[in-house]
């Protein structure tokens, strides 16, 4: 945890691929690393009082997997962090990560401090041909930057 936002990565979506011995065999790594680029998996924008995403509410957009998913963080730093807000959640999967990342965070945003942090496990800006993947990652720089033209 970086101490930006009270999430944490859920690493057992990882259980699969570490499992032993496939993580011992280099042509594995290699397959597993290589499949990371063409991944794409289906994340459902959620309504937020943020007006990050707001032209996607409820949309379903195929974005580069990267990452585990981000899950809640210990209940006592709740106290003294900022509410942490799903941006967008898993509605799908793809190799080489199974069915159980369906349903938890994929995008989330928070304050920290007098900034603005957004933490993504998908890459939106290094998904090939997709123009609604690139809003996405525009939007997120925007708000971060507190930039007015959201609000248009």
């Amino acid at each position: 945890m970086l101490g930006l936002a009270n999430v944490v990565t859920d690493a057992s979506a990882f259980d699969k691929i570490l499992r032993f011995p496939f993580w011992f065999l280099k042509t594995d790594m290699i397959k597993t690393v290589g499949q990371l680029p063409i991944s794409r998996a289906a994340i459902k924008i959620n309504p937020s009082t943020l007006p990050i995403q707001e032209p996607y509410y409820r949309d379903r957009i195929r974005v580069m997997l990267g990452n585990a998913p981000l899950e809640d963080g210990p209940i006592l730093f709740r106290a003294f962090m900022p509410k942490v807000y799903d941006i967008a959640i898993f509605k799908g999967s793809d190799d080489p990560y199974d069915q159980s990342i369906k349903g938890k965070k994929a995008i989330v945003a928070t304050r920290y401090w007098r900034g603005r942090v957004i933490l993504s496990v998908v890459h939106p800006e290094l998904t090939i041909g997709n123009t609604k993947a690139h809003d996405l990652f525009v939007r997120n720089i925007l708000w971060c930057a507190k930039s007015a033209v959201l609000l248009t």
